[in-house]
């Protein structure tokens, strides 16, 4: 079987918000699971995401209830799932390698 990921992906599930470039609105989420290439996300949004459309993502590595640029990685959609709840999975792809949450990886990883 062909592998399509670069990176080993771990559960994690963490809140998050996605900021859509495209129509500047911020929806809640939360992460399945994780890696330093990218993320399964389950997205409440009222309108279909669809590959190829760019945001940010700010996840929330901690208790803290603000979050701050320090927690936003940019991404791209790479494929969308439609729930029977009317959420979506989202795969995103980060544009560059995630940093911050690697301890929140490894900490999942020791766990298991």
């Amino acid at each position: 079987m062909n592998q399509r990921r670069q990176h080993a992906r771990s559960p994690l599930s963490r809140p998050c918000k996605v900021f859509h470039k495209a129509t500047g609105r911020y929806w809640s989420a939360v992460t399945w699971d994780l890696s330093c290439g990218g993320t399964l996300l389950a997205v409440d949004a009222p309108r279909e995401l669809k590959p190829g459309d760019e945001i940010d993502l700010f996840v929330a590595w901690s208790s803290r209830t603000l979050l701050s640029v320090r927690d936003c990685v940019a991404g791209e959609v790479r494929r969308v799932l439609m729930r029977t709840d009317g959420k979506q999975m989202v795969g995103v792809a980060f544009s560059g390698e995630l940093t911050q949450g690697l301890g929140a990886i490894t900490t999942s990883r020791a766990a298991a």
